[in-house]
């Protein structure tokens, strides 16, 4: 099942202007609920969730659990907020090209990044 968490459950406008809703605000959908989750967002939009503690949390908190961490580009911004110690990089996944995504649903097939 996908869950589209958003910073407000009203949803965000996607690149084509088209309202998406959202199933969950981040303060009320914990990573640890997800089996992974995927970080896809707009340059402007990283920026300013970068600096939201909320966003933050959920992201080391998915850390912390093993989950892998499926990102565009722009989610750098959040990541590098965050701060991803070393024996965490192997969680995360760029999914800018097919063969990110296909490494990240290959991944997800263990789990967890024991």
């Amino acid at each position: 099942t996908v869950k589209i968490i958003a910073s407000h459950i009203g949803g965000f406008l996607s690149s084509d202007r088209k309202l998406v809703q959202a199933d969950e605000k981040v303060e009320g959908a914990p990573s640890p609920l997800f089996d992974a989750v995927a970080l896809i967002v707009s340059q402007d939009q990283a920026k300013a969730m970068a600096e939201t503690p909320s966003v933050r949390n959920f992201v080391s908190d998915a850390l912390v659990h093993k989950k892998f961490i499926a990102h565009n580009s722009h989610a750098k911004a959040i990541l590098d907020k965050v701060g991803v110690p070393e024996a965490h990089a192997a969680q995360l996944i760029n999914i800018d090209t097919p063969e990110g995504v296909q490494s990240f649903f290959e991944k997800c097939k263990l789990l967890r990044n024991w």
